[in-house]
């Protein structure tokens, strides 16, 4: 077999010269043979219906090259195909163009489709396609990527993960949705702390997935376990992955995919998302908003409701100082106001007028005044990725900027339920469809309802649901003037900055659980955390608080996610009755919180303006000299060290040390305690500790 290599310092592919397939993979100087079967070679893969038949693939790896040239110093190669042929279609008109570049540490996978067939579309495109994916020693691979709060880890070997049912496809498939948008990269990773992270080179608006396929299938469907042979019943075993793009490409379109990010790292998941670190300028060509002053320094917030759906009506806008009095009291500087809208939360939207019912826009407005005044910011609560389809304003004018599916249909959302037994068995539920901001003409209706905060003089908005559009990734409605099957995403940053526009300065521009490219634009996210246990990728992903991250913090003595929220970072976040109560209502959290508050104050040259490190940088030890665990590093502007150590245990005192890569701990104050200069770190029960080198 004639073949060539490109190899940048952590990956090597190796191709055949007649189809121009990937024959050979391998990462970290043959550490790991990714793919070692060269017959299992893969390239590429369209899918072009036909008129009688949709499913009509055409196989790269069929097609012989039309031309191939590979630069003398072996970092590039330009492959072509063209005059391709399907499974059931003959010939099309099709041409596609891939270039394999090494750069730097990476390998990036360029792929260019041109259509000139008449009256046919190129609905996906399958590139690259890596066609068998082999273990390590370790035997064991996963995929590691954002999720809401926490990464999401999903197993691929020795134990597949089918997604996709069992029903529509013929082989056991795991398919990820997300990039580049929401999920900015993936990791497969394997137990031997080997990985390979894969993620868009370039932003060009797209949406791309990654898809994992076992074939011939499971040994048993009770476990997902994958054949350990490379053969069963005399079918051969291979474990194929792609990223897959859904272009759309018209007949007469020429259409450059998004460029695929390929490299290899070894060390845990933060290697992994350091590559996405140092990539992430290049990616977005990246820019950071200026921050509300206010939120800068540490703060706290105060989360609010006051209507829903089903008619709390729980005050009335002019009531509205007496909680700023009591938030200035337990040391909180703004409240996220929900519900304020007419219906209540989740009602009406994209509507943003005041409740009648809770009293007149001027007297909101002069509520949110005399906050201000007290001291605390009110920040109003909004959402713009969905419409109520309940509304007349939806029937008679917004349904023609709804997004809409390949069959023309509406995405729809089931909406959410609040407070009866009859909306909580989801009989009255408002039901949403997704809107398709694409839309200038909807975009124009939002910045309508945007400006009512500007003119109601709020401090800022919390966007709820920050353009996560549901299940609508792509549009088909060509009437809102944007292409066919255009991705809805790519719009998300140009709304925000039509938001910035017409805002004052000052103006705090935040979102529920942004994904990392809004932060082009937003300046906080908000998100409700799980265990102790989870990971803190988001904060790891931006290890300084810009932006700012907070979390909820909701029980009535809730020591533990205060905790969390000084070893991450966090901005608190108070809810108590799941944010329909005020401060006094759960004292204990209360007390607890304003004396986290303190230390963190104290210490905010490490644990607010610091960057956080993970655990990178420092090791604890309990008192028989064992590895813990529940601690967290941060490095101050001038590189000295801090390190957050949390004792989890109900009842009894722990007792630690800390060797730090810098130096050694000067001295340690535990919330709500004294400082203590002593090597012997005691965390009391439910308690944490800051230990400072200098």
């Amino acid at each position: 077999m004639d073949t060539f290599k490109i190899k940048s310092s952590t990956v090597e592919l190796t191709f055949e010269k007649q189809y121009g397939n990937l024959v050979g993979m391998s990462v970290l100087d043959n550490e790991w043979s990714v793919l070692d079967r060269p017959h299992l070679g893969r390239n590429w893969e369209l899918l072009i219906p036909l008129k009688t038949r949709r499913n009509n693939p055409v196989h790269g790896y069929k097609q012989r090259l039309h031309s191939l040239r590979v630069s003398e110093d072996g970092r590039k190669a330009e492959m072509s195909w063209k005059d391709l042929t399907s499974e059931y279609g003959g010939v099309h008109d099709v041409q596609v163009f891939i270039t394999v570049e090494a750069v730097g540490e990476a390998i990036v996978w360029r792929t260019r489709v041109v259509n000139n067939e008449e009256d046919s579309v190129v609905e996906n495109v399958c590139s690259p396609i890596v066609g068998d994916l082999r273990p390590d020693d370790s035997g064991a691979i996963s995929t590691f990527f954002e999720g809401y709060s926490n990464p999401t880890t999903i197993n691929v070997l020795p134990n597949f993960t089918n997604n996709k049912g069992y029903w529509g496809i013929d082989i056991p498939s795991l398919v990820l949705n997300g990039t580049p948008a929401n999920t900015p990269y993936f990791l497969i990773r394997s137990e031997d702390d080997r990985g390979i992270y894969l993620a868009p080179y370039q932003n060009l608006g797209q949406l791309m997935l990654l898809r994992f396929r076992l074939y011939p299938g499971f040994v048993t469907d009770d476990t997902g376990e994958v054949p350990k042979g490379d053969f069963i019943s005399g079918k051969e075993v291979f474990l194929p992955f792609d990223l897959v793009h859904l272009p759309f490409i018209q007949s007469g379109e020429s259409m450059d995919l998004t460029p695929v990010h390929i490299e290899a790292y070894k060390g845990d998941w933060k290697k992994g998302v350091d590559v996405y670190r140092r990539q992430r300028d290049n990616l977005w060509q990246w820019k950071k908003p200026a921050a509300a002053k206010w939120v800068k320094r540490p703060h706290s917030w105060l989360q609010l409701h006051i209507n829903s759906p089903e008619d709390e009506l729980r005050m009335r806008f002019t009531e509205l100082p007496k909680v700023a009095e009591e938030c200035r009291k337990y040391g909180i500087s703004a409240i996220q106001l929900v519900g304020w809208n007419k219906g209540g939360q989740d009602q009406g939207n994209p509507s943003h007028d005041p409740d009648p019912r809770l009293g007149t826009f001027d007297e909101l407005k002069e509520a949110i005044a005399r906050c201000h005044e007290i001291g605390v910011k009110v920040i109003l609560f909004y959402k713009f990725t969905w419409a109520d389809t309940s509304t007349e304003w939806f029937k008679n004018e917004l349904y023609k900027y709804a997004a809409t599916d390949f069959n023309g249909n509406y995405y729809p959302h089931g909406g959410y339920q609040y407070q009866t037994m009859t909306q909580l068995a989801d009989v009255n539920t408002k039901r949403f469809v997704s809107m398709c901001t694409l839309s200038e003409e909807l975009r124009k209706i939002y910045l309508n309802e945007f400006k009512k905060a500007v003119d109601l003089g709020a401090a800022g908005v919390l966007i709820d649901e920050s353009q996560h559009h549901g299940s609508a990734n792509l549009c088909f409605n060509e009437s809102h003037g944007h292409r066919k099957g255009e991705y809805i995403y790519s719009a998300d940053n140009q709304f925000i900055k039509e938001l910035r526009e017409i805002a004052p300065d000052d103006f705090l521009i935040s979102g529920e659980c942004s994904y990392d490219m809004q932060f082009q634009e937003f300046d906080m996210s908000y998100f409700r955390v799980g265990s102790r246990d989870a990971i803190p990728l988001k904060r790891y992903t931006r290890p300084k608080n810009t932006p700012l991250y907070m979390i909820a913090v909701i029980g009535f003595d809730d020591r533990e996610v205060l905790n969390k929220c000084l070893m991450c970072n966090y901005v608190v976040s108070y809810e108590p009755y799941f944010f329909k109560g005020k401060p006094s209502d759960f004292p204990l959290t209360m007390e607890y919180g304003m004396q986290m508050q303190q230390l963190r104050e104290e210490t905010s040259e490490y644990t607010w303006y610091g960057e956080f490190m993970e655990r990178d940088g420092a090791k604890v030890y309990d008192s028989e000299g064992k590895p813990y665990e529940y601690y967290s590093v941060f490095k101050s502007d001038e590189g000295n060290l801090a390190v957050v150590i949390t004792n989890f245990n109900q009842n009894d005192p722990l007792t630690v040390s800390a060797e730090l890569s810098t130096g050694r701990v000067s001295r340690w104050k535990a919330v709500g305690g004294e400082w203590v200069t002593d090597s012997s770190i005691i965390v009391p029960p439910r308690t944490a500790v800051v230990a400072v080198e200098k």
